[in-house]
């Protein structure tokens, strides 16, 4: 039996598991120090995993240069899980319908502190910015698009914005949506279920031998997994409530943080 056997660890990327390049690109870069220690945690019987924002292209082009995990992956802030293995999506969680307007409800009153949105689609993402002539019209076309959506991420000018736009969004679409912010200016709709902790739940029933859960972030829309892991782990440069939900705060993310959560197992 490996030592590691039991073990699943599930951790965010941007903030918890990546870091700026040594050399000043802008692309994500991840320690020496972290990728060993996860190869041996893996060749050890653990289980090791992403769950990020981010959608599967990016993992496949960015992170597996560093690192591929030995499970699926929770994508898209949980609306998704993904199996790079066999390049399928094995779960899949729509926005409601009713939040698809979103982006056009909010135009009138944000518009000054918004610059752009993403709209997230299963196969296909699109960035229309705020700025765009006529954009509520280009915003109607690309909704009929796709029947189904994974979420909006609005980009804002600020954090003080941001806040005052996500207790709006608060306000009109609390009930059946979920509503985190990813960055200090990304706030993101999903439906209420499409979370890192539901999905972190589902990949543990995957593996019945997984016995422990440990789940690591640094942000808003990380706190879901954090609460529902065995062992929850917050990077030293998380956020207030972040820190304050986790079980354990660890070194920064700067300092190959997953390494110094394996060498506690």
């Amino acid at each position: 039996m490996g030592k590691y056997e039991g073990y699943m660890i599930c951790t965010d990327l941007d903030g918890t598991f990546t870091e700026q390049s040594p050399s000043g690109e802008d692309k994500a870069y991840v320690s020496k120090e972290n990728i060993d220690a996860i190869e041996i945690f893996k060749a050890g019987g653990g289980i090791f995993t992403f769950s990020t924002g981010r959608r599967p292209w990016y993992i496949r082009e960015n992170i597996f240069p560093f690192v591929t995990p030995n499970a699926p992956m929770i994508t898209v802030n949980g609306a998704s899980i993904y199996d790079h293995e066999s390049d399928r999506i094995l779960r899949s969680v729509f926005m409601p319908e009713d939040a698809h307007t979103a982006p056009l409800t909010v135009y009138e009153q944000f518009k000054d502190v918004l610059e752009e949105v993403y709209a997230v689609a299963e196969t296909e993402e699109f960035c229309l910015s705020y700025e765009e002539e006529n954009f509520e019209e280009k915003f109607r076309k690309i909704i009929t698009l796709h029947d189904n959506w994974y979420k909006f991420v609005f980009r804002c000018i600020d954090e003080e914005s941001t806040l005052k736009f996500q207790k709006f969004l608060r306000s009109k679409y609390s009930e059946n949506c979920d509503l985190p912010r990813s960055w200090p200016t990304g706030q993101e709709i999903l439906h209420i279920t499409a979370t890192k902790g539901a999905r972190a739940l589902e990949l543990k029933k995957m593996f019945p031998s997984v016995h422990t859960l440990i789940c690591v972030g640094d942000f808003e829309n990380d706190i879901s997994m954090l609460e529902v892991a065995d062992r929850g782990y917050a990077v030293a440069n998380a956020i207030e409530p972040v820190l304050k939900a986790a079980d354990f705060i660890t070194v920064a993310n700067t300092e190959a943080a997953i390494a110094k959560i394996i060498s506690k197992i």
